[in-house]
């Protein structure tokens, strides 16, 4: 439109108005390369292609672990310790059933012991390459289906998928435990525990995946909410991807991580580089590395900023959409492969950690 035809604004203001919308086209457009980084990889379009075979079975494996965590189990937390036990129990079992050795390291709070579940790959040799982690704890008043359930369920289905094909790679696999309020933030947290015990040891990982709500999918427009306008703007209204969230520290494994998942993912995935202080940027474990160094990332459907179940009675995995969570899951494999297939000295194991 041309400024003179503008109605209602003064010439004298009109071009003022056009540079101000040029202005701000070029900063949405700054904002945009800033949080998507020029990511690797193809994203998925279109609708959602109907589920193969191998998916299908995936998503009933999935399932499973949801539904013994989130309904047989339910909430299990600090209030409800004998729940908690019994949580970590299926995870131990899991993990001994994918062929690995999991082990407890915990420590004692108010007379009780928490333990984060811990099981590694044949070819870690003290610091790991790479740590995968979930929680499986769930919030005070919720049994947790897609938080984090959903987590847990794709860390047990891929420690049992790699253990079958890869048997010397330098992995750990991590199910913290505390991640939720009180402990969440403060150094009673597993994950912070088990960090600075790693600091302590020498062991700290190369790199993280920890991986937090990751079940809930919708195509509605204004399903996706965000912490800014300008996420809004460059990420779009509708909850239908897969979020990558790295702080500055954290750019190459996350170029690596989504890179390596678009190769076979049939979903569309979303990555940003965020800082450490941005809300919701550092909601879940791998801040706990963040803290020590580590590039760290959160593989997350953005949890409170679309699950209308987050943190609620309501959230008992019956809103997970499970076939895509198996393409999560296939997504997240190949990622981790293409890592092995490279030395240690790049790509995901590139940076070193104090």
């Amino acid at each position: 439109m041309d400024a003179e035809t503008i109605p209602g604004v003064r010439p004298s203001r009109r071009w003022a108005w056009i540079a101000l919308a040029t202005a701000l086209l070029l900063a949405a457009v700054v904002v945009y390369e800033v949080l998507t980084s020029r990511l690797p990889g193809r994203v998925f379009e279109g609708p959602p292609p109907p589920a193969g075979e191998a998916e299908r079975a995936l998503a009933a494996a999935l399932a499973r672990d949801v539904r013994t965590l989130a309904t047989q189990i339910g909430e299990r937390n600090e209030q409800r310790y004998p729940a908690l036990l019994e949580a970590r129990e299926h995870v131990e079992g899991r993990l001994r059933g994918a062929g690995l050795s999991p082990r407890r390291e915990g420590y004692d709070l108010r007379g009780r012991r928490f333990d984060q579940v811990v099981a590694d790959l044949a070819g870690v040799r003290g610091r790991p390459d790479l740590l995968i982690g979930a929680h499986y704890d769930s919030a005070r008043g919720s049994p947790g289906g897609n938080d984090d359930a959903s987590g847990v369920a794709v860390l047990l289905a891929l420690a049992e998928r790699l253990a079958r094909r890869a048997p010397d790679a330098s992995i750990r696999f991590v199910a913290f435990v505390n991640e939720e309020p009180p402990h969440f933030g403060r150094p009673t947290m597993g994950s912070r525990v088990f960090a600075r015990r790693a600091a302590a040891r020498g062991e700290l990982p190369r790199a993280v995946i920890v991986l937090d709500s990751v079940g809930y999918f919708s195509d509605r427009a204004g399903s996706q909410r965000f912490a800014t306008f300008w996420q809004e703007l460059a990420f779009g209204d509708r909850g239908d991807f897969l979020a990558f969230v790295a702080n500055q520290a954290s750019e190459a494994l996350l170029r690596d991580a989504i890179g390596g998942f678009r190769r076979v993912a049939r979903i569309r995935s979303e990555g940003a580089v965020m800082n450490a202080r941005s809300l919701g940027a550092a909601w879940s474990d791998h801040a706990s590395f963040w803290a020590h160094g580590v590039p760290a990332i959160l593989v997350t459907d953005t949890a409170a900023f679309r699950d209308p179940h987050y943190h609620q009675p309501t959230d008992d995995g019956r809103q997970i959409d499970f076939v895509a969570l198996a393409r999560v899951t296939r997504g997240l494999e190949a990622a981790i492969r293409a890592r092995l297939e490279r030395p240690v000295e790049s790509g995901i194991g590139n940076a070193r950690a104090p």
